[in-house]
C-alpha cells in the first residue's frame, strides 16, 4: 500500500510540475488555461487519492473525497470562467500588459535569462512614462545611456 501510495503522489506531483511549466512555457492565455484545467485537476486528485491510500481508507476518507469533488469541479469551472471572459474581451488588452526584459528602459528585469519568461505588470500605463509600448520598444521616455 505504501509503494502505491508513493507512486499515486509522485505522478500527482508530477502532473503539477508540468502545469507548473507549461503556465511558464505557452504563448497565450487560453493555451496556459489548458494546461492548468487538465493537468492541475488530474494533478491533484492524484496526489490526494494517494493520500487515501496511505491511510488505509481510514477516517478522512469522506473529507478527502470531498475534496477530490470540488477540485473536480471548481478547478475546471474556475478556469472556464476566466477562459470566457478573456474570449469575451473584458480581461485587460494587449495594451495595457506589459513584460520587462533586461534593456527595458524603466530598468526593470526578469527574474529569468530566458527570454519571455517572467511576470507580466499589467495595468495602465503610457510610453512617457518610460515603458514601451509594443514594437516601438527601444525609443520611449526612459534613461538614456
Amino acid at each position: 500500500m505504501t509503494v502505491l501510495s508513493i507512486v499515486l503522489i509522485a505522478t500527482g506531483v508530477f502532473f503539477m510540475a508540468v502545469s507548473a511549466i507549461g503556465l511558464l512555457r505557452f504563448p497565450d492565455f487560453f493555451a496556459r488555461a489548458h494546461v492548468v484545467a487538465t493537468s492541475e485537476t488530474f494533478g491533484i486528485i492524484l496526489v490526494v487519492v494517494g493520500i487515501m491510500v496511505y491511510h488505509r481508507f481510514g477516517d478522512g476518507t469522506l473529507k478527502l473525497l470531498l475534496l477530490i469533488l470540488l477540485a473536480a469541479i471548481a478547478n475546471p469551472a474556475g478556469i472556464h470562467a476566466l477562459a470566457r471572459a478573456a474570449y469575451d474581451g473584458k480581461g485587460p488588452s494587449e495594451e495595457s500588459v506589459w513584460f520587462p526584459t533586461d534593456d527595458s528602459p524603466s530598468g526593470e528585469a526578469l527574474a529569468s535569462d530566458e527570454p519571455g519568461v517572467g511576470d507580466a505588470i499589467v495595468g495602465e500605463w503610457s510610453p512617457s512614462a518610460g515603458q514601451p509600448a509594443g514594437d516601438d520598444a527601444g525609443d520611449g521616455g526612459g534613461a538614456q545611456e
